[in-house]
C-alpha cells in the first residue's frame, strides 16, 4: 500500500535549501539592534525638503523642458529596445547608455549639438530627482563624445536656415487677424494669446513700408485700428495709421 493510497493525498514538492549553523561571534553584528539616530533623520529630512523646494523654484519652461528630455530619453530606451530586444530600466544611467543616447541624438535625430547638450543635461537632473543614480564618469563620458560633434559646423546648423520670405499677402492676414488668437497644435503655450494694438500697428506700418505695385492707394483696416497708404511722386509708400477711439 502507498502512501496516497493509505492516507488519500500526495506528497508535495518541497524545495531544499542547504545551510549551516554558525556562531554569533561569526558573524559581525550578529543580534545588534538597530538604533535610531535623531541626527540622520534630521538631516534626511533637510535633504528631502531642499530637493523640493529647489525644484518648485526652478522656471516653468526649464521644468517643461527637462520633462520633454526625459520623454525622448524613454524613446531612445524604446528605439535601442527594438535593436537589441532588451527594455533597459530609465534609471540605469551608465557610460554605455548615456554615450548612446548621444549617438542616437546626433544620428537618428540629428539634433545639433547644443541641443545634445541640453538634453544630457536635462536627462542627468530628471534623473536624480526620479532618485536614480548618475555616476559622474556618465556625463563626463557624455560630454567628451559630444566635444567632436561641436566642431562640426554641417551639424552646428543643424536646425537653421534661411528663413521664408514674408510677402505683403501674409502681413495683410496679420493685419486683419483677429485680436485673440487660437495656440497652434503642437505649440508649447496652449493658452490664447491676445495680441495688444501696438503689435498690430507695428503689422500695418511693416505692410505699408512694402511697394504696393498695382494702386497708388490702398486702405488695410482691421478690428482695432486702420491703415492708408498713399505713394507719392517720389516712389516710396506712405502709411497713415490711426486706432479708432476707445482702443
Amino acid at each position: 500500500m502507498t502512501t496516497t493510497q493509505e492516507y488519500g493525498t500526495a506528497l508535495e514538492p518541497v524545495e531544499v535549501v542547504d545551510a549551516e549553523l554558525v556562531d554569533d561571534d561569526v558573524v559581525p553584528g550578529a543580534g545588534e539592534v538597530a538604533v535610531h539616530d535623531p541626527v540622520d533623520a534630521v538631516l534626511a529630512a533637510l535633504d528631502t525638503d531642499a530637493k523640493e523646494h529647489l525644484n518648485d523654484i526652478r522656471p516653468k519652461k526649464t521644468k517643461d523642458g527637462y520633462t520633454r528630455d526625459w520623454e525622448i530619453w524613454g524613446e531612445f530606451h524604446d528605439w535601442l529596445a527594438e535593436r537589441t530586444g532588451t527594455r533597459l530600466p530609465l534609471g540605469k544611467v551608465t557610460v554605455g547608455t548615456f554615450v548612446s543616447f548621444v549617438t542616437y541624438l546626433d544620428q537618428v535625430v540629428e539634433a545639433p549639438p547644443n541641443t545634445i547638450e541640453r538634453r544630457i543635461t536635462g536627462v542627468t537632473s530628471e534623473a536624480r530627482r526620479h532618485g536614480y543614480t548618475v555616476p559622474k564618469e556618465a556625463t563626463e563620458a557624455a560630454r567628451r563624445a559630444l566635444k567632436p560633434l561641436r566642431l562640426d559646423k554641417r551639424r552646428q546648423q543643424r536646425g537653421r536656415g534661411k528663413a521664408t520670405a514674408i510677402t505683403p499677402n501674409d502681413l495683410r492676414k496679420m493685419a486683419n487677424a483677429p485680436r485673440e488668437r487660437a495656440s497652434q497644435p503642437g505649440a508649447r503655450r496652449r493658452h490664447t494669446i491676445v495680441v495688444s494694438d501696438l503689435t498690430r500697428l507695428r503689422e500695418c506700418l511693416l505692410l505699408g513700408a512694402l511697394p504696393l505695385a498695382a494702386a497708388t492707394r490702398r486702405t488695410v483696416s482691421g478690428p482695432a485700428f486702420s491703415c492708408s497708404m498713399r505713394k507719392p511722386q517720389t516712389g516710396l509708400t506712405s502709411p497713415t495709421c490711426r486706432t479708432p477711439p476707445g482702443q
